[in-house]
């Protein structure tokens, strides 16, 4: 096993986002790449919000005001896991080009867009958990979960659908998170 070197900054980012270091763990390359797959589904989530902020052009002003806040959330998202990857050893993937296309041409088809990647992010935060070696990763999965849930919960309600339409999550593969996330980053 190997110790991980948490520095001032990376620390204070993860415990602003109620996140916590592992002190060590088994292999780190099945840990990484776990952490590398929610790594790039919350690039997507955080582009996503900062995309619509500037392109929806009807957007309510309660609206923006929960799109102002996920973004936010998302990007602490980011940080956190990038802080995480690298702490653990590895380097955190780049940021991939996203194109959200006719799903920025109203609130409407944005909320939507919105609420398919939300669940789908929770499900995948469900499905990629139990992949880890190291129990430490789980309480962190665990803890951005359950602000993606609520996110989900949010869109659904500006949307005027059931926050919790089930009750028992599902847990989605890597597959099925990249078939709903994949169509919106560019090569």
């Amino acid at each position: 096993m190997r110790e991980l070197r948490v520095t001032r900054a990376s620390f204070l980012a993860l415990v602003g986002a109620g996140l916590t270091a592992p002190r060590a763990f088994g292999d780190a390359r099945d840990d990484l790449s776990v952490l590398q797959f929610a790594l790039t589904m919350e690039y997507v989530s955080a582009g996503l919000y900062r995309e619509a902020l500037k392109a929806v052009p009807d957007l309510s002003a309660d609206t923006k005001r929960v799109v102002e806040h996920l973004r936010d959330q998302e990007v602490e998202h980011v940080d956190a896991l990038r802080g995480t990857i690298t702490d653990a050893g590895g380097k955190p993937n780049d940021r991939p080009r996203l194109d959200f296309g006719s799903a920025m041409a109203s609130e409407a088809a944005f909320l939507k867009l919105a609420n398919t990647l939300e669940d789908t992010g929770v499900s995948g935060y469900n499905g990629a958990a139990p992949q880890f070696e190291s129990e430490d990763f789980v309480a962190a999965f665990a803890s951005i979960a359950q602000i993606e849930a609520r996110h989900a919960a949010l869109v659904r309600l500006v949307r005027e659908k059931p926050p919790a339409p089930l009750p028992i999550d599902k847990a989605s593969n890597q597959q099925a998170v990249r078939s709903a996330f994949g169509p919106y980053t560019v090569e």
